[in-house]
């Protein structure tokens, strides 16, 4: 405690922590503000004008003392007592215990949990000021700081509820106000890649030579917007022909654009168009070639995390010199986000 700034909050701030200290301390004359006493700590009476008094009484004793741990101990325990129930003052002295423990914090220079702690106060009592007096320049900052954070979070509220106290915890449990966290937001992962297992479906004419056939597809996408992609696929299907016994063999590549929905609070769906070039052939040899067009959805579970499986479905129409196919793809995908 040699170092001037922790020197000059602990002896500006002594036995004058909040308005109802002289009071909690039994002491209403105020002769708690004289020169630091060495003695310990009182033991706590044998009876309470409401719970968590003893430990309350004890905490800013020590806190008088200059004794920051014994303080710190006796005011948490004070918090985890008090009850609204039987405690007529019972916002008062929650704000009387954290008041006490942001400038203990700020006297151990540890200015982040002395915010916090200044967070929670401004929750219960958004008018709160410093009390009279002289005080270092890091209080006023730490309370200017955690007041503005409160400012922010409620600008970001798109509707703004009318302050209320937090609601009165059962008796016996836990009393402090925790600062809330902010929202949880997923890490941005642009880039999306998968790979789906297919069954190729074929309508008209073409139903009557060939039977659907097994099909497989890889894609890459990255997303240029909140909820858009841009990407590519390829695809590969083979179909047997009814007469004569041979196969048919089409390979597509071609560019999707999707769009991302919430769909309940575990799925998303994907709306996708693809535009691009497919070529059929029989073996090794491609001699048709055409244009594809697309369209479909996609429903995907997990809502969140880096990996999700999907279900398919992309109806698509092929345009070559011999005429117009038709076809569905129903398919069962898996995709890592990073």
């Amino acid at each position: 405690l040699a170092a001037r700034g922790r020197t000059l909050v602990l002896t500006s701030l002594r036995a004058r922590a909040h308005p109802l200290t002289a009071r909690i301390m039994g002491n209403e004359g105020g002769d708690s503000a004289g020169a630091p006493k060495t003695d310990a700590a009182p033991a706590a009476p044998a009876g309470e004008d409401f719970p968590g008094q003893a430990e309350l009484a004890a905490g800013l004793a020590c806190w008088r003392n200059l004794e920051l741990d014994c303080a710190r101990q006796h005011l948490e325990q004070a918090l985890s007592r008090f009850d609204p129930g039987r405690d007529r003052l019972y916002l008062q002295h929650v704000s009387t215990t954290l008041f006490t423990l942001a400038m203990i914090h700020v006297a151990r220079d540890d200015l982040a949990a002395a915010e916090r702690e200044f967070y929670s106060l401004l929750l219960l009592q958004p008018d709160f000021e410093l009390p009279p007096g002289d005080h270092p320049p890091k209080v006023g900052y730490v309370l200017a700081q955690a007041r503005k954070r409160l400012t922010r979070r409620q600008a970001r509220s798109v509707e703004s509820p009318p302050r209320q106290h937090p609601a009165a915890p059962p008796a016996g449990k836990e009393a402090r106000v925790p600062a809330p966290s902010p929202p949880a937001t997923s890490p941005r992962r642009p880039w999306q890649a998968g790979a789906r297992a297919d069954l190729v479906a074929l309508f008209g004419s073409d139903s009557e030579v060939l039977y659907p056939g097994a099909g497989a597809s890889i894609f890459l996408a990255r997303r240029v917007a909140r909820h858009m992609g841009l990407g590519l696929e390829v695809s590969y299907a083979w179909h047997a022909q009814r007469r004569p016994a041979a196969a048919l063999q089409q390979l597509s590549a071609g560019l999707t654009l999707s769009v991302t929905l919430p769909l309940g609070a575990s799925w998303h769906v994907d709306l996708r168009t693809q535009a691009g070039v497919l070529a059929m052939g029989t073996r090794d040899r491609y001699d048709h070639w055409g244009a594809r067009l697309g369209a479909g959805v996609v429903f995907r579970w997990p809502r969140s995390g880096n990996w999700s499986l999907g279900l398919a479905l992309l109806p698509a129409l092929v345009a070559t010199a011999d005429g117009v196919s038709f076809f569905l793809v129903t398919g069962l995908s898996g995709e890592v986000d990073w």
